[in-house]
């Protein structure tokens, strides 16, 4: 319809040979085709361009931001929807671990002292009587390869999670089964073991501490016993440590969230810039 009204208003102005229309009729169809593409080209941008109030500049005002996102909160809510779902679905399919500790006095604390950073800090607490060792020197021990392969040998771990050579079964154990530390401002010592049954992270963890008695005795380092002080105990966990479903959610949907929020923003952006 609008290339036959042209077409009339060009004829009332003296075009009437039909070589001169037909090329304006050409003229009028590229045109036409031109304009459509053009349109359909910025019609995913009318809703942004809506939004921004009609106004076609490079800058984004933060109360036209905001617009946007209320406009696109459907979109925002999905962004934080999708991903704490696919957290939660995960985190109940991996496996359940639960942890066991013990926690014992580092022997300079229990001796009315502080923790000392050489090894034979034990000596000036003890008033060089030699009957007990530094922390330093239980921890030592309890970061050993003796130790390791001690559980490892005793608690079957390479049958158990199929390991075929020692070295990769040491690693796994040190790594990701079992965590030393010591805890220099509460002057303790504590080891925590964790894998995918209670009882077997307690009966672990049960090991370490009737272990590091058993090596202390054939290093001949102490004389009195017991050698440690012993604070809490290696107890069945009622609770598994991992993974932990509500935090990975939490994470998830944040991230989520604002992913959300980035992509509108430079979506708003990137078409203030097309515009101008």
């Amino acid at each position: 319809m609008t290339l036959k009204l042209y077409l009339k208003t060009l004829s009332k102005d003296g075009i009437k040979d039909s070589l001169s229309k037909e090329i304006l009729t050409h003229l009028c169809k590229f045109n036409l085709a031109r304009l459509k593409r053009l349109t359909e080209s910025e019609t995913s941008d009318k809703l942004v361009y809506k939004m921004l109030g009609g106004r076609m500049e490079n800058k984004i005002d933060i109360l036209d931001f905001f617009k946007v996102v209320k406009k696109e909160r459907l979109f925002l809510f999905l962004s934080f929807f999708c991903p704490t779902l696919i957290a939660m679905i995960v985190s109940l399919l991996l496996p359940k671990s639960y942890t066991s500790y013990v926690k014992m006095l580092a022997p300079e604390v229990a001796a009315g002292g502080a923790i000392s950073a050489s090894p034979f800090g034990a000596l000036s607490a003890f008033s060089l009587s030699g009957k007990s060792v530094s922390a330093q020197a239980i921890m030592s021990i309890l970061q050993s390869d003796r130790m390791t392969l001690d559980i490892i040998k005793t608690f079957k771990i390479n049958d158990l999670y199929n390991f075929k050579y020692t070295e990769d079964v040491i690693k796994y154990v040190t790594e990701e089964m079992v965590r030393i530390e010591l805890d220099e401002l509460e002057g303790t010592i504590n080891v925590y073991v964790t894998t995918n049954s209670p009882e077997f992270s307690k009966n672990i963890a049960v090991f370490y501490l009737g272990n590091l008695g058993k090596i202390m005795e054939d290093l001949e380092l102490a004389v009195e016993k017991p050698f440690v002080k012993v604070i809490d105990e290696p107890v069945i966990p009622e609770k598994k440590s991992a993974p932990k479903v509500k935090l990975n959610m939490a994470i998830a949907g944040s991230l989520g969230l604002i992913f959300g929020f980035v992509f509108i923003y430079f979506r708003v952006k990137i078409f203030s810039w097309r515009i101008t």
